[in-house]
């Protein structure tokens, strides 16, 4: 139902919301702070009467493992799309190759590559 860019936007208004807080590392600070004030304002509205109750230590390294997620240090869904047809593709010609021709023993493949 929420998507990674309503996730990324209720983190960075938490970050804007406790900039006063040195234990939110300075480079989440500084990303939070990118995001539009109209945006972050919108969310702190919304959720005035939730609260976050876990260690600012903790959450910081949240928002650092999301916004390295955003900055597609861990592949893009699509490029993980393509690898997992790829290795589809593979598995289905090994199935192809373990049946068993007229004339030929079948042999068993132990590795896909």
């Amino acid at each position: 139902k929420f998507g990674s860019d309503c996730v990324l936007i209720v983190l960075a208004a938490i970050v804007v919301k406790n900039n006063y807080d040195g234990r939110y590392s300075s480079a989440n600070k500084a990303w939070a702070e990118t995001f539009d004030s109209a945006e972050i304002e919108n969310v702190r509205h919304n959720t005035r009467y939730c609260t976050v109750k876990t260690h600012p230590v903790v959450l910081d390294g949240l928002v650092n493992n999301a916004r390295l997620a955003a900055q597609e240090v861990i592949p893009p869904k699509t490029k993980l799309l393509g690898q997992l047809n790829d290795n589809l593709a593979k598995v289905k010609k090994v199935k192809a190759e373990q049946i068993k021709k007229p004339g030929q023993k079948k042999r068993k493949v132990t590795e896909v590559e």
